[in-house]
C-alpha cells in the first residue's frame, strides 16, 4: 500500500506526500509527459521549472529504446533522478486498437526499467456502446487481478486504472472491484476524447463515485489531465496527480497557455505573463516557429504556477475562491462548476468547518459547505436575531462565530449598542459548534481586557474551555468531561487502541494508524474527545480529518491533542 498521508486540506483537494523509490512526491502536483522519441524539453529544465516526476510511456520505451533503456535503467535513460512513472500503453491501444503487448510482457519490462509507479495494460472504453464497454471494463479488472501474479517488485507503486465512466452502473461496480486490489494509486482512463471536446462537466460524476468507493489513502490520478485551468476544479473533488503533454503539443500548434485558457501566439500582441521566457522575449520572438521550444517552457511554466496557486489555496483555506474566479473565464467551466456545486456531498464530508476567511463573491458562494451549515444553524438556535444579507436572520449571540464574524462593518457597527447576556452567549455557541450545551450555570466568564470578547471559561478552579478568538470555536478542557458525560459513544470520539493511550494522557499528538474507530459523522475542524474501547476519557481535541479518512489512513495525524486527562 502506498506511502501516503495528508498535511493540509480544503473541500476535498489535499496536500499530501507520497513516498517513491526516488524520492517523495508532494501532491496535488502534475507530471509532464515525456514522449522518449521526442523531447520538447530535457528532463532537467523540466525539473528546474518544477516538477517533481515525470511520465513516459513504458509501450514505446520497449517498442523503440529497449536495449538502452533496460541497460541503463529508466531513470539513467532519462537523466532525471527523481520519480518516473510509466503508463502502459492503453493510450496507444485506445488510439490504433492493437498494439502487440500484453499485460504481463509490460508489468514485467517496467519491473526491469526500475519504475518508480507503474501501470497495467488496460482496456480503454471511450465508446458509448454499453456492451462494448463492459466488455472492455471486465476485461480491465480480469487484468488487474492477474497482475497481482506477476508483480514481484514491492517497492514499486502500482496504479488500478478506473474505466467506464460514461456508464455510472458499470463504473461504481468497476471502481468497487478495483478498491479491493493491493494497488497504490488509481488513476481514471478514457477521459482525453471528452475532455478535448471540452466536456469537462462530465468528469464530476465519476470523481463523486471515485471518493466514495476507493480508499481515501490511495492517490487518484486524471490520465491526460493537463490543462491548468482545469487543476482547481478536480483537486477540489479529490484529485492529486495529473500528467500533461498539453505543454508540449500546444506549443506545437502555436497555442499560448494562460491559467484561463489558452491563446493563439500569433494573434497576440503582449504578453500577459511574468515567467523567465515572457520577460526574457518579446511576443515576436514566441512566434517564429524556431522557437517552439520557447513556447512549450512557457506553458509548463503556467502549469507549475497553477499548481502552486492551489496549494496555497488549500493551506490558507481558499480553494472555493479560485473556483468561483475561474467559472468565468470560459463556459466550459461555468458548466462544470454547476455540475459540481450541483451535488457537493463529496466536498461536505471532507471539508473543514471553520477557515480564515469567508467571501461571498458569486452566486456559487452560498452553495459553499461552511455557508450552508451556518445558515441551517441559524435556524436551528433561538435567541434575539439580527438580519445579515447573506444569512438572514442570524442569532445575535452567534455573530462572533466563524462564518457570520465575516459580515463587515456596518453590522457589527448595528450591534454595539446590543445588551448580550454572556452566559446566554456560550450556550449558544455551545449548541453551534456541538449541537449541545454543555455550559453549566455556575461558570466563571473571562474576557480579553483589549478587546472585551469573552477568552476564557473557568469553573471551580479550573480552566474550563477556551473561545479561540479567531473564529470563536470552542477549545474543551475540563469541558470535555461533561460533553463526555452527555453523549453517547461513539459521538463526538475519536477511539485508540491500547498502545496509544500513555502517550495520549501525556499530551501527544493522535495519529491515525492507532486508531480504532470514530464518530461515522466526524468532519476536519470538529472538536472531539479521545477515548479509549471501553470509552475511558484520555483527552480533547480537534479532528484533522474527515471519520473516512482517519479510518482508511495508516499515517499521518488524525487530531490535535490540545487537553489531557492527566493535566
Amino acid at each position: 500500500m502506498a506511502n501516503f498521508e495528508i498535511k493540509s486540506k480544503d473541500l476535498a483537494g489535499r496536500i499530501g506526500k507520497l513516498q517513491t523509490k526516488h524520492g517523495e512526491i508532494e501532491t496535488p502536483t502534475v507530471m509532464p509527459v515525456m514522449n522518449p522519441n521526442k523531447m520538447t524539453l530535457n528532463p532537467k529544465k523540466i525539473k528546474k521549472i518544477g516538477a517533481q516526476a515525470l511520465i513516459t510511456n513504458a509501450y514505446i520505451l520497449k517498442k523503440n529504446h529497449l536495449h538502452e533503456v533496460i541497460t541503463q535503467g529508466i531513470h539513467n535513460f532519462l537523466d532525471f533522478s527523481g520519480p518516473i512513472m510509466t503508463d502502459s500503453g492503453a493510450y496507444q491501444l485506445m488510439r490504433y486498437g492493437e498494439i502487440g503487448i500484453s499485460n504481463k510482457e509490460v508489468l514485467e519490462f517496467q519491473e526491469k526499467i526500475n519504475t518508480d509507479i507503474g501501470v497495467i495494460l488496460d482496456i480503454p472504453t471511450d465508446t458509448e456502446n454499453k456492451e462494448k464497454l463492459n466488455k472492455a471494463v471486465k476485461k480491465t479488472i480480469e487484468r488487474s487481478k492477474e497482475s497481482e501474479e506477476y508483480i514481484k517488485d514491492k517497492k514499486t507503486l502500482y496504479v488500478g486504472p478506473l474505466q467506464g465512466w460514461k456508464y455510472p452502473d458499470i463504473f461504481r461496480e468497476s471502481v468497487r472491484e478495483q478498491s479491493k486490489l493491493d494497488f497504490d494509486i488509481h488513476a481514471l482512463g478514457s477521459i482525453v476524447p471528452t475532455m478535448e471536446r471540452y466536456q469537462y462537466h462530465k468528469l464530476m460524476e465519476p470523481l463523486r463515485i471515485i471518493k466514495e468507493e476507493i480508499p481515501e489513502n490511495r492517490p487518484i490520478h486524471l490520465f491526460g489531465a493537463g490543462h491548468p485551468m482545469l487543476f482547481p476544479f478536480l483537486v477540489a473533488m479529490g484529485a492529486d496527480l495529473f500528467d500533461s503533454a498539453a505543454y508540449s503539443l500546444y506549443a506545437q500548434d502555436g497555442r499560448y497557455l494562460t491559467p484561463t485558457g489558452t491563446k493563439k501566439i500569433d494573434k497576440m500582441d503582449y504578453l500577459p505573463c511574468s515567467c523567465p521566457i515572457c520577460t526574457d522575449n518579446t511576443i515576436e520572438d514566441l512566434k517564429k516557429p524556431e522557437n517552439q521550444v520557447k513556447l512549450a517552457e512557457h506553458n509548463l511554466h503556467i502549469t507549475f504556477e497553477e499548481i502552486r496557486q492551489i496549494k496555497q489555496s488549500i493551506r490558507e483555506g481558499t480553494l472555493y475562491e479560485i473556483l468561483e474566479t475561474k467559472s468565468r473565464a470560459h463556459p466550459a467551466l461555468k458548466k462544470l462548476m454547476d455540475e459540481l456545486t450541483n451535488d457537493m456531498r463529496t466536498i461536505q464530508k471532507r471539508d473543514p468547518i471553520t477557515k480564515k476567511h469567508l467571501f461571498m463573491v458569486s452566486k456559487y458562494s452560498k452553495k459553499r459547505p461552511d455557508y450552508q451549515r451556518a445558515f441551517k444553524k441559524a435556524k436551528e438556535i433561538e435567541g434575539k436575531r439580527i438580519n445579515i444579507n447573506e444569512f438572514g436572520e442570524v442569532p445575535v449571540n452567534l455573530l462572533e462565530c466563524y462564518p457570520y464574524s465575516h459580515i463587515g462593518e456596518e453590522t457589527l457597527e448595528e450591534i454595539k449598542g446590543l445588551k448580550i447576556n454572556d452566559l446566554e452567549k456560550l450556550k449558544s455557541i455551545s449548541e453551534y459548534w456541538l449541537d449541545l450545551d454543555i455550559i453549566p450555570e455556575d461558570v466563571e466568564i473571562i474576557k480579553s481586557p483589549k478587546t472585551g470578547r469573552i477568552r476564557n471559561i473557568n469553573r471551580k478552579g479550573n480552566l474550563y474551555l477556551v473561545i479561540r478568538s479567531s473564529d470563536h470555536m470552542m477549545l474543551l478542557h475540563e469541558a470535555a468531561r461533561e460533553l463526555h458525560k452527555r453523549t453517547e459513544y461513539p459521538k463526538h470520539r475519536i477511539i485508540i487502541n491500547k498502545e496509544a493511550e500513555e502517550f495520549v494522557e501525556r499530551g501527544e499528538t493522535i495519529f491515525n494508524k492507532f486508531v480504532e474507530e470514530t464518530d461515522p459523522e466526524l468532519k476536519p475542524g470538529e472538536l472531539v474527545l479521545i477515548t479509549n474501547k471501553d470509552d475511558r476519557l484520555l483527552a480533547s481535541g480537534e479532528s484533522y480529518l474527515s471519520a473516512k479518512e482517519i479510518m482508511e489512513f495508516k499515517k499521518g495525524e488524525a487530531a490535535k491533542n490540545r487537553w489531557n486527562i492527566k493535566k
